[in-house]
């Protein structure tokens, strides 16, 4: 029965991914359709980004809180040997490659190879994925929940929902966190990727936690500062919300950097912003928080074969 409904899964999942993506680019086509380039390279011009190089501290806090899920997870499944320096340097290369080449190419087939490169069995590696994802995740859902929950007058006002689907939706993801901790308080087995995988102890939850809200929250951060830096406005709480459904948005649709998507859901939401300056924003955010890291990595992944190499030859 359960092979049965795997196979479905796998037969329709790609149906489901490009339904997804044809909506995306069908509302991208709605909202750029009466937005003037002219109009963005003028709001672009706004950005001093000598002023703006603050972001990228920021940028750098997040990708070192992203590799601490990677530094947990190894040393919780037992690897204890690799140097956290050579923890953090691939897990960042990895991260970077994510964000923008989708999670078949960094969070699966860079994070292999690399890890594999120091010796991290295979089976070690899939389940470190497993912790790294549900790490990360359980902040992402449980600040879109508290966001609905405590702020629902100003989601409203942005997705023109009725507060009773806000707080329902809001519940929900509430019960899927307080599940996740339940799982681990049980210290509960299961089967991914014909690997076994024990749900980690509270102490170690709660810190994978605290790292997804900060890790989230700083994103909505930069965005903010993105914005108020070209002389607009915008609730905190309304732009955490908005980013926080793009994450959703870009696992639906599976579209590298999730370009598009951002876009569509921002100029979708009722801001009180102009379109042009949004679409500056979001520019902006990507030139910092995508293009520069992965210029970064891009070298840095090539050194580090290349001294893998040159240990394994030792």
């Amino acid at each position: 029965m359960e092979l049965t409904r795997r196979r479905i899964l796998q037969k329709i999942g790609p149906f489901v991914t490009f339904g997804f993506f044809c909506l995306v680019l069908f509302l991208l086509y709605q909202a750029l359709a009466e937005i003037k380039i002219s109009d963005v390279k003028l709001a672009f011009t706004k950005f001093n980004f000598l002023k703006l190089t603050p972001i990228l501290l920021l940028v750098f806090i997040n990708f070192v809180i992203l590799g601490s899920f990677d530094f947990l997870g190894l040393r919780y499944f037992g690897v204890t040997k690799l140097h956290p320096f050579k923890v953090y340097w691939s897990s960042i290369i990895c991260y970077a490659f994510t964000l923008n080449l989708g999670a078949f190419v960094g969070g699966l087939g860079l994070r292999y190879r690399i890890y594999r490169g120091w010796d991290v069995p295979l089976g070690t590696i899939t389940k470190l994925i497993l912790f790294s994802t549900l790490g990360n995740w359980i902040g992402h859902v449980l600040l879109i929940s508290i966001t609905m929950l405590f702020f629902p007058d100003k989601v409203t006002a942005l997705t023109s929902l009725p507060i009773g689907a806000i707080y329902s939706i809001g519940v929900l993801g509430s019960c899927a966190i307080i599940l996740y901790f339940v799982l681990c308080f049980r210290r509960t087995e299961i089967t991914f990727k014909s690997e076994k995988f024990i749900f980690p102890p509270i102490s170690l939850a709660c810190l994978q936690l605290v790292l997804s809200l900060i890790q989230w929250t700083l994103l909505a951060l930069i965005i903010n500062v993105l914005i108020t830096h070209i002389g607009a406005n915008a609730d905190f709480y309304q732009i955490l919300f908005t980013y926080l459904l793009t994450g959703i948005a870009g696992v639906l649709t599976h579209i590298p950097a999730g370009l598009g998507v951002h876009e569509t859901i921002f100029l979708k939401m009722n801001f009180d912003i102009s379109p042009s300056n949004i679409i500056a924003v979001l520019i902006a955010f990507r030139l910092l928080y995508y293009l520069i890291p992965l210029l970064v990595a891009a070298p840095g992944y090539f050194i580090l074969e290349l001294y893998q190499k040159r240990q394994h030859l030792r």
